[in-house]
């Protein structure tokens, strides 16, 4: 039989490290809701044509950082992660409208 382990921590960050760390938050749900707006407002102006929608390069991390110099105060793999789940969130979805994903359905990734 199999045994699942679990190891609880409590950290106390100083007042700079609590800073950061809401600094990252908030860059990390900002990108998020940049990459996601740049999807649907993409997909809204080539629905008619899907060839031009699969061609489509979205935008690097890099690029937004550019147009916003206030990303770059957070961990450069903490927004990467959160392209990643934007990712899996549409993934999921299509996955579970086609009928091919276990368990739950999924709806439509919100901001």
């Amino acid at each position: 039989m199999k045994h699942n382990k679990a190891l609880r921590l409590r950290i106390y960050p100083d007042p700079q490290q609590t800073i950061q760390i809401n600094k990252t938050l908030g860059c990390s749900r900002a990108i998020y809701n940049k990459m996601f707006h740049e999807r649907i407002t993409v997909f809204e102006e080539y629905k008619d044509d899907r060839q031009k929608l699969y061609d489509h390069k979205y935008k690097e991390i890099s690029a937004y950082k550019k147009e916003y110099e206030w990303l770059k105060r957070a961990d450069s793999q903490a927004l990467a992660w959160e392209k990643v789940k934007l990712l899996n969130a549409y993934s999921n979805f299509y996955k579970s409208v086609k009928g091919q994903r276990k368990g739950q359905k999924v709806g439509f990734p919100k901001y």
